[in-house]
C-alpha cells in the first residue's frame, strides 16, 4: 500500500481541475501519486512537466476511462458542459461504470449547486455541488466591456452564493485529501448570496462604467439578447438560459454552506469581493 492515496483529476487543464491539481501538488501529495487528464493530447507535455502522470480521457470512450482508472483510489470527475441532456447522462454513466470496474475506492463528482443540499446513496460515492463561479459573472449578465453604457436585459434579479473558481478548486482538493462525507451531497459555496444588481454596482464603481439593468419577461429577455449579442449566441442558447434564471428567481442558487470555509481554513471571498478583485486586475 503506497504512503499516499493515488488520485485522478479529470479536466486538469480547465480552471477548476487545474486549481485542484495545483493545491494537491502544494500539499503533501507527491506528483507520482497523481494522474491528470485532459481531452487534448497536446496537454500531455505541460502536465507531465509537473511530474504527474498524464492520461488522455474521453467520457464518450469507455476504453480511455478503463485505461486511466486502473490503480486509482480517489477520483475527481467534473460534470460535462454539453446541453444535450441524454449525451450528458450517458457520459456520466460511462465514468461511474468505469470507476466501478476499476474498483476506485472513492469518487467525488462535481456540479453546480442548484437547490437544497441533501444526502444521496451510492457505495463509496460523494457529490460536491459547487457555487456558481464568480469568474463567470459576465456570462450570466451577458455583459460585454465594449459598451460603457450597456443596458443589460435580465429576467430576474436573483441571488446566488457565487464563489471564485480558484477557491472552489482549493477546497475540493482539500476535500479529496481529507476524505469522509461518503454517500453525501455536500455544497461548496461563497459565504453569502449576492444579487445581479449588486454585481452591476461593483462593475460601475470599479471601472467607471454606467451599466444599468432592465428587467423583462422571459421571451423579451431572449429577443433582446439575441438582437444585441456580440458573441452571436442564438435563441436556443438563451431559452436554455431562461431555465437557469428561473432557478435564480426561485432562490435555488442562494444556498450557503460553511463547509468551504472549514476546508480552506479561512473565509472565502463572496461574489462582490471576487468580482471587484477580478476587475481590479483587468477592468475589461
Amino acid at each position: 500500500m503506497p504512503a499516499h492515496p493515488t488520485y485522478l483529476i479529470t479536466g486538469a487543464t480547465g480552471g477548476l481541475g487545474h486549481a485542484i491539481l495545483t493545491t494537491l501538488l502544494a500539499s503533501s501529495v507527491p506528483p507520482s501519486a497523481i494522474t491528470a487528464t485532459s481531452t487534448r493530447a497536446s496537454a500531455a507535455s505541460a502536465l507531465s512537466r509537473l511530474g504527474v502522470h498524464f492520461a488522455l480521457l474521453d467520457y464518450d470512450e469507455p476504453a480511455t476511462l478503463d485505461a486511466a482508472f486502473a490503480g486509482v483510489e480517489r477520483l475527481f470527475f467534473v460534470s460535462t458542459n454539453t446541453f444535450d441532456n441524454e449525451r450528458r447522462r450517458r457520459q456520466h454513466a460511462n465514468v461511474v461504470e468505469a470507476a466501478e470496474r476499476a474498483r476506485v475506492g472513492w469518487v467525488v463528482y462535481s456540479s453546480l449547486a442548484i437547490g437544497a443540499v441533501g444526502v444521496d446513496g451510492g457505495e463509496g460515492a460523494e457529490e460536491a455541488h459547487e457555487g456558481i463561479y464568480t469568474d463567470a459573472f459576465p456570462v450570466f449578465l451577458n455583459w460585454y466591456p465594449t459598451d460603457p453604457n450597456q443596458t443589460l436585459f435580465l429576467p430576474s434579479n436573483g441571488a446566488a452564493s457565487f464563489a471564485l473558481r480558484e477557491e472552489l478548486g482549493e477546497a475540493t482538493a482539500k476535500l479529496l485529501m481529507r476524505g469522509g462525507f461518503e454517500n453525501q451531497i455536500v455544497a461548496l459555496t461563497g459565504p453569502r448570496a449576492v444579487r445581479f444588481s449588486e454585481i452591476v454596482d461593483v462593475i460601475n464603481e470599479t471601472t467607471g462604467r454606467k451599466i444599468r439593468i432592465e428587467y423583462v419577461g422571459d421571451g423579451e429577455y431572449v429577443r433582446r439578447n439575441v438582437e444585441g449579442d456580440e458573441g452571436g449566441k442564438g435563441k436556443d442558447f438563451y431559452w436554455n438560459w431562461v431555465t437557469l434564471f428561473q432557478a435564480f428567481r426561485e432562490g435555488k442558487m442562494a444556498n450557503v454552506s460553511t463547509l468551504m470555509e472549514e476546508l480552506l481554513g479561512r473565509r472565502p471571498k463572496d461574489g462582490l469581493e471576487g468580482v471587484r478583485g477580478l476587475l481590479e486586475k483587468n477592468k475589461d
